[in-house]
């Protein structure tokens, strides 16, 4: 599907500019928080939350103020999955769908 490609790309994308793009002198480390925290989904001891940049401040956080992904077009999405069961998860089929609610 053309648009998961793109969205997946993205996400690869602002991960490479965050190393390229941060100088010496400011802060390169990022944490996320706990998947419950974000807007998220519980499924079979699964959780999956996300945070969409979608402001200049916000991607300033996580990849310094010199990287304004919006302006190009790229809209960086945190996904933090937390997985209580006793498996693993396979995620090689993993099929992600961006949907905008107005």
């Amino acid at each position: 599907m053309p648009g998961t490609r793109f969205v997946i790309l993205s996400i690869a994308l602002a991960i490479a500019c965050s190393g390229t793009f941060a100088t010496a002198g400011e802060k390169t480390s990022f944490h996320a928080n706990a998947a419950g925290t974000y807007p998220h989904q519980v499924s079979d001891s699964v959780t999956i939350g996300a945070k969409p940049f979608s402001s200049e401040d916000l991607t300033a956080q996580a990849f310094g103020k010199k990287t304004d992904l919006l302006k190009y077009g790229v809209l960086p999405v945190l996904v933090v999955i937390e997985n209580k069961r006793p498996k693993t998860l396979d995620l090689r089929n993993l099929e992600v769908n961006l949907v905008c609610e107005d």
